[in-house]
């Protein structure tokens, strides 16, 4: 999808069992580690 503001190079979207959530504290470390191991 395209990005919501000009300057957002990715978006991020928190998904478990019952439909959409405000935060995932496993969801950031996922995301922290693939953007560290990647050079993103």
């Amino acid at each position: 999808t395209p990005p919501v503001t000009p300057e957002a190079d990715l978006g991020v979207m928190f998904m478990h069992n019952e439909g959409y959530s405000t935060m995932c504290g496993h969801g950031i470390i996922a995301l922290v580690t693939f953007l560290l191991e990647t050079g993103t």
